[in-house]
């Protein structure tokens, strides 16, 4: 028998494309379907680097002479450049060849195509699923988040009651801290709701990653001087960060470093990855884990896929949806038994990051405001009035928008107008903020107005100043967020 002929015969009949390579990393055999995944000819490529043949951004491994350990095997998912100079998404599988003594020979390349170019996108994501979770979070997110801002203003009237010797006081402080985590998981859910468009500005990535890796996991930086400035959402990419070094962090044993890197890269017509050409600023977030088999790679951004018990599977899918919404990619690459590697790719921006006031506006003694708060919990409307009251303020309440305007007109009427008015944007059974703002501005339309939401993903939310009002204050707000917004809401 040619044994020769009949594994020729055998790796023209795979479906998927191999590729054999030496101790050297250049290649000895490549059948058809590797042939049509790549452009290269069987001719042509035998001899080549592997490097040549499968270029990318990133190589398979750092160097491929280097050979994998026996009896171990590495999936990973990755972008490449075809021959005629086509970006392809393909998944490998590389095995180790040792011969009969456990001596290297070389190296067993199984590739295949991983659906259309780009990154893990759309195409292997549920969109029903994505739909079914914004729905939840639409329905849910505005009174969770009334819950949220009562007790949070409760929990601060109490500590502004109270004195730091007093014992109670480390506990509402422990109180306070876990409202604010419960806002994360509305945050979370949040992140599938419909509309909810990022408001972008440059941003100070080195600055914005280096306070992310003080948010508990132990992690490691390399982030270079030159660093460009990113055009972003930073509340919505600082969660993004947040909940890959989260995932990263729970992939490996406790005590385990995240390491965080960044670089400007520009994307040109030759490069496989980002698929559109521009400037970028990439963030790296590698862990050190037992990596992703093959067969989960393509789930990891389904809403409610996770492999870890007790977790709802919703981090990755919203950091997908975050990046979906910049405009911006991810890509994967994960090594069964090695680690995962995860690469956001936000635009650059053109813009330098805007200087940030060290002046505290919540140390800044606040002049005596007449305010009009429109909110319909009771809860809310009472906790937020007690607030304002002790931060010195004269308050008037009011349940919804037609309560409001009537008291705001009467108020114009006798002279004496209203410094600020508040409006929630959502009223259950009644006039909301949205429709009370255009009546104000009939009225007045140098009216100072205050949107507070706890649905912050509405475009109202995200696009406030189009629709006339002077800031937004989503709920639940802290103490020192509420006097701020007063405060430069006065000053407008």
């Amino acid at each position: 028998m040619d044994y020769r002929a009949t594994l020729q015969a055998v790796l023209g009949a795979v479906e998927d494309g191999v590729i054999v390579i030496d101790t050297s990393g250049r290649v000895i055999a490549f059948n058809r379907a590797a042939e049509a995944l790549t452009g290269w000819s069987a001719t042509d490529a035998t001899g080549q680097p592997v490097t040549t043949v499968l270029r990318g951004v990133e190589r398979a491994r750092p160097d491929p002479r280097s050979p994998l350990p026996a009896e171990s095997h590495r999936a990973v998912e990755r972008s490449i450049i075809a021959r005629d100079g086509a970006r392809k998404r393909i998944r490998q599988l590389t095995v180790p060849l040792t011969d009969e003594s456990g001596r290297p020979q070389g190296e067993l390349l199984v590739v295949s195509a991983a659906g259309g170019p780009g990154v893990l996108d759309a195409h292997l994501l549920d969109p029903e699923k994505l739909d079914s979770v914004g729905l939840l979070a639409g329905g849910i997110a505005h009174d969770f988040n009334n819950v949220l801002a009562a007790l949070l203003n409760n929990i601060t009237l109490a500590k502004m009651a109270s004195t730091r010797s007093d014992p109670v006081f480390p506990r509402l402080a422990d109180l306070e801290r876990i409202t604010l985590r419960a806002q994360g998981l509305t945050r979370q859910l949040l992140t599938f709701a419909r509309g909810g468009e990022p408001a972008k500005r440059p941003v100070d990535v080195r600055q914005m990653l280096e306070q992310a890796a003080g948010s508990g996991a132990r992690s490691e930086l390399s982030l270079p001087d030159d660093l460009w400035a990113a055009d972003c959402d930073i509340g919505q990419i600082a969660h993004a960060v947040g909940a890959i070094v989260m995932n990263a962090a729970e992939a490996m044993t406790p005590g385990a470093v995240v390491q965080i890197s960044a670089e400007n890269v520009t994307a040109t017509a030759e490069t496989a990855f980002p698929p559109t050409p521009g400037r970028y600023v990439r963030l790296s977030f590698r862990d050190r884990g037992a990596g992703i088999p093959a067969e989960h790679l393509s789930k990891v951004f389904d809403p409610y896929f996770t492999t870890k018990p007790n977790r709802g599977g919703l981090g990755l899918p919203s950091v997908y949806s975050i990046m979906k919404k910049h405009e911006g990619y991810i890509d994967v690459e994960s090594d069964v038994g090695v680690g995962t590697t995860f690469h956001l790719y936000l635009s650059a921006s053109d813009f330098p990051p805007a200087a940030v006031d060290a002046t505290s506006l919540a140390d800044t003694p606040t002049r005596p405001l007449t305010i009009l708060l429109m909110d319909d919990d009771d809860e809310m409307r009472q906790s937020a009035g007690d607030l304002l009251s002790r931060l010195g303020h004269t308050v008037t309440v009011a349940r919804d928008g037609g309560e409001a305007v009537a008291l705001y007109e009467t108020a114009l009427a006798a002279g004496m107008p209203f410094d600020a008015v508040i409006l929630d944007l959502t009223v259950t059974g009644g006039v909301g903020g949205q429709e009370t703002i255009r009546k104000l501005r009939a009225l007045d339309p140098e009216v100072k107005a205050l949107l507070s939401s706890g649905y912050s993903n509405d475009e109202v939310v995200t696009d406030f100043a189009k629709y006339g009002f002077r800031g937004v204050l989503p709920k639940p707000y802290r103490l020192v967020d509420l006097r701020k917004a007063i405060e430069r809401v006065a000053r407008t």
